[in-house]
């Protein structure tokens, strides 16, 4: 009897495998009163997801009535039925009425044994976690204790978009909503925040006025502000911050620090806090909040050793997922950055790769033969959350050094075009295809050196035993000049001998068809995105490829080529997008605070400056912005792809005006960024429009080309091009504009008719203007079209062997009309709608 001691608690190894399988539960207080006047905090965590909800109560009484809110919420969001709870014995939880309504609704109750805290450690860990981050901020920002609620309640949205032990790499936000969270638009708590006034009572009185932050309205997506002034709370989104900064105004404000023992945790002496205006965290954030000023991740982390086991290293990233790491361009620079343990260690993985993969012999150096030299290039691997998974390091040749005819001869690789890879993407949703993308690492290297090559050995590897040898390369390494057509080569050769067979008309797309199984594989360079009607057939080619290959099978395709894809299930509508690629963009020009704009370019505006007086601008940083808003306009935004080639014609010479419109498309961007080409299920056939601008060019006046095809209710294809003659009338510019339309109809047609096997109905282009396309039937008006040239003609012969057929559409219903002008906001919003792009 006089030795009985509490048994010791073992960790608990049954974690729920499911959503609401079981919920955690605690009531903290009381509490000195909120603003709100709570006193109360309750807490339900999910013990699958970690994911924590914080409701405030006045009176313990409420723990029922918030309990239904929160069944009835978390059920509807999630699509689970709540299983079982566990509380400890308090009365709030133990009466008559909370017992009947768990019985009714077949929920297991599970109770702590009196005096046992530790069997609900989840949601006592919780609360003390909660609490200890409310009173860092509260201290820090130098409140008062009585803005304690709005403390916890943001200290419970920032716990739940931060990565747990729990869950090792997944935030609890993440595990409940099935998404990557926002975190974009994080700010320092206690920051000064200056908010728009909406109502001045006089046209001088300021615009903005002065609050302290200090928490985030999710369900308004807003802030949530203090205001020194009234001491009350406002919710708005049209705010600008200082950061950091403490507010020395609030110092009046009484400050009583928040204690909370450290050894010991229960209902009496946790203090925390209340969102006045917002019992929970709202389900309905969407992944649109506006993007603010980059935030500086932490450092490296201290080292510490002791002789306790240490706990398992976590993924270094999970630090600096807000962080932009600084690339080295040498080795010493690697080295000498705070990240030189990571690059050590990805330059370790690289050279073993290599060495496995026989890629040298170490000889020594014939005479008369020239060494060419190699280095180290460094880069992250980011998801498409911008998140990095990892550190590469990449051994290179220096192939500038190579002379033709002595170490290399043919270099040509082909790549799969991009309307081809959406042409790929429309398929699958049209005909519910699989889709998966299979990467193969370290490509270059399984192609074969045909010629006699000597490297230096690479820097940080030199031999102590040979140090004056050299490497005679066996494999094509990164870098040579025939590395990519001798990857190429080889893997033509393995795709013919697992049965897929070349696209005549598009090189690098393979199709393997037998029976009513159709796969698809397109290749660039080293990505392989695999399309395939029967999800057995599409694993088979994978173990296929990975017999010859060593790939990292990336599953249902998310990021290809900078394209962020969704899907809706894994034969359902897609949706692909390049958010990431613009915010960096946006980033990159110090533009995420910028002012958005609806339309690309104005309607009325002309770009063609020839002013001599005119100011000039740097020729690189105008030419790097074009070629990235290109890339943009080729592969996901045909909205941009006239404006942007317009101003791409000011390459050689720019000015200070061009570089302000370059400018504005960025503004439209940032207000488009969530937009996304939406290709579903239509059971329609491919479609075309044709338009032309006559004489749109101010200045040499020539027209411009447009013409787009959609597929699976979105674009496929699409060009803007400024003509090369100058037409004498609209019906010759739109006779072009139906000819160029007619060149990617011949290869759209037989593209199609090699994947699918069998010849398909001609294509009906619609254009606008009739007498082009009586010109296109019937040889008429002779007089005035004789001086057309020849090849624009093709566009007869391919009408009169029935490839096409033409139709008349209104201007404003011809789609192609987007890519010829700039419109007003109504007409482009119209268009840009019709071509498939879309939230």
């Amino acid at each position: 009897q006089s030795k009985c001691a509490t048994k010791p608690f073992s960790t608990s190894q049954n974690r729920a495998s499911e959503l609401l399988e079981l919920v955690h539960t605690d009531v903290c207080g009381p509490i000195r009163r909120s603003a709100g006047g709570s006193q109360y905090i309750l807490t339900f965590v999910d013990d699958m997801s970690r994911y924590v909800f914080v409701y405030f109560l006045k009176h313990k009484s409420e723990v029922f009535e918030k309990f239904k809110e929160f069944k009835i919420f978390a059920e509807r969001q999630t699509g689970c039925p709540l299983k079982a709870i566990r509380s400890d014995n308090g009365t709030e939880y133990t009466n008559n009425a909370f017992q009947k309504y768990v019985k009714e609704c077949g929920i297991l109750h599970q109770f702590t044994v009196p005096y046992t805290p530790q069997q609900n450690g989840v949601a006592e860990r919780f609360n003390r976690t909660l609490v200890e981050m409310a009173r860092c901020m509260l201290v820090g920002a130098n409140l008062s204790e009585y803005l304690w609620a709005e403390a916890v309640n943001t200290a419970a949205y920032l716990r739940n978009r931060s990565t747990t032990k729990a869950l090792e790499v997944m935030t609890p936000y993440e595990a409940w909503y099935k998404r990557k969270p926002v975190v974009s638009h994080f700010k320092t708590f206690g920051s000064i925040a200056y908010a728009l006034n909406k109502k001045p009572k006089g046209k001088f009185e300021a615009k903005g006025k002065k609050y302290v932050m200090v928490g985030y309205d999710s369900a308004a997506k807003a802030y949530r502000l203090f205001d020194l002034a009234t001491k009350g709370i406002i919710v708005s989104r049209d705010v600008s911050f200082i950061e950091p900064s403490i507010s020395k105004e609030c110092a009046s404000v009484e400050l009583e620090i928040l204690e909370c023992n450290e050894a010991e945790v229960n209902d009496n002496n946790i203090e925390v806090a209340n969102n006045s205006l917002s019992d929970y965290e709202s389900a309905q954030e969407e992944n649109e909040e506006e993007s603010d000023i980059q935030r500086i991740g932490p450092g490296r982390p201290k080292l510490v050793r002791s002789g306790k086991p240490g706990r398992p290293k976590k993924e270094y990233h999970l630090l600096n997922l807000l962080c932009d790491v600084d690339i080295p361009n040498t080795v010493d620079q690697a080295m000498a950055s705070e990240y030189a343990d990571e690059w050590r260690k990805a330059m370790r993985e690289e050279y073993q790769a290599l060495l496995d993969n026989e890629t040298w012999n170490l000889v020594d150096l014939p005479e008369n033969e020239k060494v060419i030299k190699c280095k180290w290039v460094f880069a992250v691997k980011k998801n498409k959350e911008g998140e990095i998974n990892r550190f590469k390091a990449r051994l290179v040749a220096k192939g500038c050094s190579q002379i033709y005819g002595v170490n290399y001869t043919d270099t040509f690789s082909p790549v799969v075009r991009y309307s081809t890879i959406r042409i790929i993407f429309a398929l699958a949703a049209e005909y519910e295809l699989y889709l998966h993308h299979v990467d193969v690492s370290t490509a270059f290297l399984n192609g074969k050196v045909d010629d006699d090559i000597y490297m230096a050995q690479p820097e940080a590897f030199v031999s102590r035993d040979h140090p004056n040898k050299v490497l005679k390369l066996k494999k094509a390494l990164y870098g040579l000049k025939q590395a990519g057509r001798q990857w190429n080569v080889k893997l033509h050769e393995i795709l013919v001998k697992i049965g897929f067979k070349q696209c005549v008309t598009e090189p690098c797309v393979y199709t393997k068809h037998h029976g009513d199984k159709i796969n698809l594989l397109a290749v660039y360079v080293d990505d392989l995105l695999i399309a395939s009607s029967h999800k057995q057939e599409l694993q088979f080619i994978k173990q296929q490829i990975s017999k010859y290959f060593q790939v990292v099978d990336k599953g249902p395709v998310e990021l290809f080529l900078s394209m962020e894809v969704e899907r809706n299930g894994e034969k359902g509508a897609i949706a692909i997008r390049q958010k990431g690629h613009i915010k960096q963009l946006l980033q990159q020009h110090n533009m995420l605070e910028c002012r958005p704009i609806a339309t690309p370019l104005d309607a009325k505006q002309q770009i063609n400056c020839i002013d001599s007086e005119c100011k000039r601008v740097d020729k690189q940083e105008y030419q790097s912005l074009i070629g990235s808003l290109l890339y943009l306009a080729l592969c996901t935004r045909p909205d941009i792809m006239h404006t942007v080639c317009k101003l791409a014609q000011q390459n050689s010479e720019p000015h200070s005006e061009h570089l302000a419109a370059a400018k504005r498309v960025l503004r439209y961007l940032c207000f488009t960024t969530d937009f996304a080409l939406r290709y579903y299920k239509t059971g329609s056939s491919i479609q075309c429009y044709a338009d032309a601008d006559w004489g749109g060019e101010s200045f040499e006046r020539k027209s411009y080309t447009g013409y787009v095809f959609l597929l699976a209710g979105c674009a496929v294809s699409w060009e803007s091009k400024k003509q090369s003659t100058v037409a004498l009338s609209s019906t010759e510019a739109e006779y072009i504009a139906l000819s160029s339309a007619a060149k990617e109809v011949m290869f759209l047609k037989q593209f199609l008719e090699e994947i699918k096997q069998h010849c398909i109905d001609k294509i009906v282009i619609r254009g606008d203007n009739l007498s082009a396309i009586h010109l296109v039937k019937n040889p008429v008006y002779h007089t005035r079209c004789k001086h057309i040239e020849i090849r624009y003609h093709h566009i007869r012969d391919m009408y009169n062997k029935n490839f096409i057929d033409l139709e008349y559409c209104s201007s404003k219903d011809n789609i192609a009309d987007v890519l010829t002008k700039n419109l007003s906001k109504l007409n482009h919003n119209d268009f840009v709608n019709k071509l498939g792009l879309r939230k």
